[in-house]
């Protein structure tokens, strides 16, 4: 469409001012002697249409040749997303200075702006957002919670960690995150602990000595043991607390035959000799000896 205003009257021998245009602006001449062209621009948010002259020319009668539409308004692709939507639409034309808000289904969230703007160079601004796949959020559990989210969006990868009120024990992994089993559908990688009061008996090895000494043992404490002068640990020398309120491995006992402990590895790898000498038939002479295997109790026999 053509804006027409009031011009003033020509002066002789020239035309009048060129019609001014909603959608354009024109070069900047101001005598328009006949055989003068004038040149229209677009302005911001259209664009020229093509094959369509932007030129007009003052004729011999001292008129304006014809002025075609010359330029369209911009337009910007439809912003459709896949497993959302559009919302409040008003009409289905994506122009220049158009808005546009999106929403996600059911289990997807929306991952940019909620809002984009049709530009004036055909593009939406901010880029349109998209919507993915998200797990429900994570399992509360009784007397615990977990670390949550602050958007309270579970995205694929996110991890959650529980812990308890004071005085309780967490049962189960620390930790769950959220991911795939089917390539398709998003899940916790695995149930919610629990909190519970577990307490294991005092772990009592006669003749033998606990490290560190504690007086407590909730879940998930671990102790090591070794044994007086004269004693030989039979079984695992380190122990923890389980679920269960066991000791897991159970608790070694001390056995006599020894002296005390080899010095520089394990009770539970190494097997103590009587300190009392042995002359063996090649003539060495041994004190203990490291074998691969746990100490069944009693002293070992030499390879």
């Amino acid at each position: 469409p053509v804006a027409l205003s009031v011009l003033p009257a020509p002066a002789p021998g020239r035309c009048p001012s060129p019609p001014a245009l909603s959608y354009a602006d024109r070069s900047p001449q101001r005598e328009f002697l006949v055989g003068s062209t004038v040149t229209y621009f677009c302005r911001n948010g259209y664009t020229m249409i093509p094959e369509v002259s932007p030129t007009i020319t003052c004729l011999k009668n001292f008129t304006w040749s014809s002025i075609p539409t010359l330029c369209q308004v911009v337009q910007c692709p439809n912003p459709a997303i896949s497993h959302g939507q559009e919302i409040n639409v008003k009409d289905a034309q994506y122009t220049f200075g158009r808005q546009a808000a999106f929403q996600c289904d059911p289990g997807y969230v929306l991952w940019g702006s909620q809002r984009a703007q049709c530009g004036s160079d055909g593009t939406w601004s901010p880029p349109i957002p998209f919507c993915d796949k998200v797990c429900d959020p994570p399992p509360q559990i009784t007397s615990g919670q977990h670390t949550g989210s602050r958007s309270g969006v579970f995205p694929y990868g996110y991890e959650v960690k529980y812990s308890c009120a004071t005085g309780l024990s967490l049962i189960g992994d620390e930790s769950i995150y959220c991911t795939s089993t089917d390539g398709e559908n998003l899940v916790w990688s695995g149930p919610a602990p629990e909190c519970r009061v577990v307490r294991c008996p005092r772990p009592d090895v006669k003749h033998g000595r606990m490290a560190p000494p504690r007086h407590t043992f909730p879940y998930g404490v671990s102790v090591r043991f070794s044994c007086d002068e004269g004693f030989v640990l039979h079984g695992d020398a380190e122990t923890w607390c389980a679920a269960d309120s066991t000791w897991q491995p159970p608790l070694p006992s001390c056995v006599p035959g020894g002296s005390g402990t080899a010095s520089g590895c394990s009770t539970a790898r190494c097997c103590l000799l009587p300190r009392t000498r042995e002359i063996i038939n090649s003539g060495w002479e041994v004190a203990f000896v490291m074998l691969g295997a746990r100490a069944q109790g009693g002293f070992c026999s030499v390879p």
